[in-house]
């Protein structure tokens, strides 16, 4: 029997499907995510967002992040004390509540962000959109956020 490539597969009605194609997208982002941000800077993409998030929100909680890009709590946990390790936050003890961790870029961290954003509009954003023209990219990032809204 011959050997089937991804050209020969038959995907029956799956292509019909939306969450096929999400699914694949999804694949698809993750792959050129790591393979240009991950090789270079060794980040994982909701690292990038915690980046992101905590210096756009000063004393941002581990909680409030885990609920804006909807990851477990446990794994934010993990990623942050990764992003300490490396000197690109400072967890902090809430000041209300000391119970409550807060989150604070350093400025390495600022600088190292600025780098990680540099390289995302300069290399994975074309790479990602390399097929797409700018009308179609417009109506993505249009799109998109009505799926998980």
């Amino acid at each position: 029997m011959k050997k089937l490539t991804t050209n020969d597969i038959n995907y029956g009605d799956l292509p019909e499907h939306l969450g096929f194609h999400i699914r694949r997208t999804y694949t698809a982002y993750l792959r050129i995510f790591t393979s240009i941000v991950g090789k270079k800077f060794s980040l994982k993409s909701q690292q990038y967002s915690i980046l992101v998030l905590t210096a756009q929100n000063i004393g941002i909680t581990p909680s409030a992040i885990a609920s804006a890009i909807e990851v477990k709590r446990s794994l934010i946990t993990v990623l942050t004390e990764d992003l300490r390790q490396r000197g690109l936050i400072k967890i902090a003890i809430g000041v209300d509540d000391r119970r409550q961790k807060q989150l604070y870029l350093t400025q390495k961290g600022q600088q190292f962000t600025n780098e990680v954003k540099q390289t995302l509009s300069s290399e994975f954003a074309p790479a990602l959109a390399k097929n797409l023209s700018q009308t179609e990219l417009a109506t993505l990032n249009k799109i998109l956020p009505k799926i998980y809204s």
